[in-house]
């Protein structure tokens, strides 16, 4: 389904494990998920993203997005703990843990058995190297860290130089 925030509308959930995860949880989280299908050019994407047990040092790779085109080639995007993304559960006090990060998303005070904590959600954005060809699907990769990264959601951007808006990929009712 669809999420709507004040970042974005964004669709496809998807999760992929950490190193450690599966063993931990008892889950059987993939360490891959590929052909998430885009079928479009664009000139930026968006990736709302968060990760479980995000034990990862700042600064670590955690996942990378392969961004595969028409032709054949692909470019791939790094994902950094502490820059693109950081654990779902922040904490009580987020202010000084979320230094660094590129855009936070979505930040919700939530209470638990264990106490107040915030929930956080970032977006990653990457301008689009090649916005003449067609990307033809994404993979979201695991690096195999302690961290589980999780995708919420993907936001074509579509330039009106190859497109018919910003807002192009999103369907009539989501649009600004």
């Amino acid at each position: 389904g669809k999420i709507q925030l004040n970042s974005g509308v964004y669709d496809q959930e998807k999760s992929i494990a950490g190193m450690d995860v599966n063993e931990r949880t008892g889950s059987n989280y993939p360490s891959r998920v590929e052909g998430i299908p885009v079928g479009r050019r664009c000139q930026s994407i968006h990736f709302l993203h968060s990760c479980r047990w995000g034990r990862a040092e700042v600064g670590e790779m955690v996942a990378t997005y392969v961004v595969h085109y028409e032709d054949g080639n692909f470019e791939e995007v790094p994902v950094i703990y502490g820059k693109d993304m950081m654990d779902f559960w922040v904490g009580s006090d987020a202010r000084y843990q979320l230094q660094g990060l590129s855009h936070v998303a979505w930040l919700q005070n939530s209470k638990t058995p264990w106490g107040s904590i915030q929930l956080l959600l970032t977006r990653q954005s990457w301008p689009n190297p090649h916005p003449e060809k067609t990307i033809t699907h994404i993979d979201f990769v695991s690096a195999g860290k302690k961290a589980a990264p999780f995708l919420v959601g993907i936001t074509v951007e579509q330039a009106s130089a190859i497109g018919s808006g910003a807002n192009a990929s999103l369907p009539p009712e989501s649009r600004d």
